[in-house]
């Protein structure tokens, strides 16, 4: 798992510059990221909850940690952070909105889409994001579960299809894509295609669990039940975290 997280700095020159000035916040986004796609509680951090609250103590007026915060109770995961995300999100942001930049407004407008259960405008603001901030991990993620949840396979195949070119492997989460890409595959009928990313991602991260996720279907799929009996009782052990 990645250790080297993300300052307020760093994230600047990714050319991903969020409203807060605490490093401590901006590390905690990062470390949160890292548990949501990895499917892990980083016991460093004591989990994803207390690293998400513990962001948000670190720099109250992040509204991307809101977002994030926000956006994961939103979309249904089983993550109870009992906060009234939706009105403090919307009263951050008016106050401190001469100062967001156009990707955090945006970000702010896909949450309150969610909130008011519109998938679609929603995941359509994480596009519009994605189009100028194509390594976006946040719009990527969230965009990606709203169309698993909206049941577009092709829509969750193309998401990534755009985005994976514009990446290189020296990007965190860059090894993520391919899990991503290939379960839009798998969704799209592309078997073949769908076994090969993801084995890719696999390759670049044994404890991938969306990678792992679609050579499960892809064995589903082609009726290969032994060999997907065969393939969860090997990789069985990269899935535990110590």
């Amino acid at each position: 798992m990645n250790d080297n997280w993300r300052d307020c700095d760093a994230w600047r020159k990714q050319h991903l510059p969020m409203n807060t000035t605490s490093n401590e916040a901006a590390k905690l986004f990062d470390i949160s990221l890292s548990q949501l796609y990895g499917y892990y509680d980083n016991k460093q951090y004591d989990g994803l909850v207390a690293s998400l609250n513990g962001m948000i103590n670190a720099d109250p007026d992040f509204i991307l940690g809101y977002c994030l915060k926000a956006g994961i109770e939103l979309l249904g995961s089983n993550v109870l952070l009992n906060t009234n995300h939706d009105a403090v999100l919307q009263q951050k942001a008016s106050q401190l909105n001469s100062s967001l930049t156009q990707r955090e407004l945006d970000h702010v407008k896909a949450i309150n889409s969610l909130q008011q259960g519109n998938l679609i405008d929603a995941v359509q603001t994480w596009e519009d994001i994605l189009i100028e901030n194509p390594t976006d991990m946040l719009a990527i993620k969230f965009a990606h579960s709203s169309y698993f949840y909206l049941g577009f396979g092709n829509q969750m195949r193309d998401s990534i299809a755009r985005v994976l070119p514009l990446w290189n492997k020296n990007l965190s989460y860059y090894n993520y894509l391919y899990g991503m890409y290939a379960f839009g595959l798998a969704e799209s009928n592309q078997i073949d295609q769908a076994r090969k990313m993801a084995m890719t991602g696999l390759d670049l991260c044994r404890s991938d669990a969306w990678a792992a996720h679609a050579v499960c279907h892809c064995n589903e799929y082609t009726g290969q039940y032994e060999n997907g009996v065969k393939f969860l009782l090997e990789t069985e052990k990269d899935w535990q975290v110590n």
